[in-house]
């Protein structure tokens, strides 16, 4: 099918408005909300398959022979479902494995096909052009960055590492989580048709930089100034005035280094070392020429095998890394899998005009950013790594269907 074709079907969705893609849009922005706003699993989960499951069924119902044709004809979507399939396939090869384990392990598959699906139907409908995604979703992660931190001193946490609620407990995927949702919410380009929508990008980012460095997380804070930086280069079309909005931004950390030099968040910062990630990554490699082609088996647990006795910290549960864990748990063949479909998406990022062209390489640049020090499981029930990962990665295939080669958005 041309990339023509493609468009021409996503054009005859946008003519569909109805109350059910209403309703799957507010459920699946709810269920965003309830997984960072509140600490009850069930809630968000509640809004998941009560909310999002079903009403993306009655959709996917609704147009399944234009979703057919499109998805079928989706290269990076089959190279999605090959590397989901190929992460479960490799369940069967894990030592010692309980039935219990691989019912868990196939259901949490499901799970995370059909929440790739529903992102992917959220774009292909053109909810984010249509209705108000991005000033939704920044309002979301600035209540919810405002509550975690009012929360952290209300409860007298500093300088202790702060976390908040659902999806947010962990410092360094709450961190990621955030960072991940204020870039997606880029996508829906009306965040800058006025200056109160400008004032909520500007507020959000501030409270979620805020809350990255209470969180002490060194890898999503590098993670967000990189991405900072290659927006502001892209939005920025003279070079002479990125060049001085990077020396004035660099003056001012200098001027202000002598009175934030002794606060304590930032102390921890370096005083945790490299946390064992040296010694966890050298580990996998030096031990990856036994296991390099297929990997251990998705459900082997890290601490028990060979490689996990080498470290150190013996209560290590994953390589801390999503490349040497695909390597770990599902060998060459899944990291050649990851790699076509990371590659595939940067090809396909020149495809867009100009502001999603940038918007959308600053997701999978970030993406592979936050994945590097901590994340490692593409497959399992709702939790972060659907937010930092395959959001936005349904997405971006979801929206190669609804641009034109030439760059003009239908249906603008």
């Amino acid at each position: 099918m041309s990339f023509e074709l493609k468009s021409g079907v996503s054009e005859s969705f946008l003519s569909m408005a109805s109350r059910g893609e209403k309703i799957f849009s507010v459920s699946l922005l709810l269920f965003i909300a309830a997984s960072i706003l509140q600490p009850f699993d069930d809630l968000s989960r509640a809004f998941f398959f009560f909310g999002v499951v079903p009403s993306s069924m009655q959709l996917i119902y609704r147009h399944r022979h234009r979703l057919w044709q499109i998805v079928s004809a989706d290269r990076i979507f089959i190279v999605i479902m090959l590397l989901l399939s190929y992460l479960l396939i490799s369940l069967f090869w894990t030592d010692e494995i309980a039935s219990k384990v691989i019912f868990r392990y196939v259901r949490w598959w499901f799970e995370t096909v059909f929440f790739i699906l529903a992102a992917f139907l959220y774009a292909v409908l053109k909810m984010p052009v249509r209705f108000p995604h991005g000033v939704a979703i920044l309002s979301i992660i600035l209540l919810s960055s405002m509550i975690s931190i009012c929360n952290y001193f209300l409860l007298h946490s500093y300088p202790e590492r702060l976390t908040g609620y659902g999806f947010l407990a962990h410092p360094i995927l709450g961190a990621s989580v955030l960072i991940m949702l204020w870039c997606v919410a880029l996508l829906d380009r009306k965040v800058f048709a006025s200056k109160i929508a400008i004032g909520l990008v500007s507020a959000s980012l501030l409270f979620v930089f805020l809350f990255v460095v209470l969180t002490q997380s060194r890898g999503p804070l590098i993670s967000l100034g990189v991405v900072c930086l290659f927006l502001l280069a892209g939005m920025i079309r003279r070079r002479t005035t990125f060049a001085l909005s990077v020396l004035a931004l660099s003056l001012l950390v200098f001027m202000l280094q002598p009175f934030i030099g002794d606060i304590a968040v930032l102390k921890n910062l370096t005083l945790r070392g490299d946390s064992y990630r040296i010694e966890i990554w050298g580990a996998v490699l030096k031990t990856a020429p036994d296991y390099w082609l297929f990997g251990n088996g998705l459900a082997s647990e890290f601490g028990a095998t060979e490689t996990g006795q080498m470290v150190s910290l013996q209560s290590v549960a994953h390589p801390h890394n999503l490349w040497l864990s695909m390597l770990f748990y599902s060998g060459i063949i899944g990291v050649l899998l990851l790699l076509g479909l990371i590659m595939s998406l940067f090809v396909q990022c020149l495809r867009f005009e100009r502001y999603f062209r940038i918007i959308c390489f600053a997701l999978v640049l970030l993406l592979n950013a936050l994945c590097f020090t901590d994340t490692y499981r593409l497959i399992s029930s709702p939790q972060a790594m659907w937010l930092i990962f395959w959001l936005p990665v349904a997405l971006l295939v979801g929206y190669r269907v609804n641009l034109t080669p030439s760059g003009s958005e239908s249906g603008r």
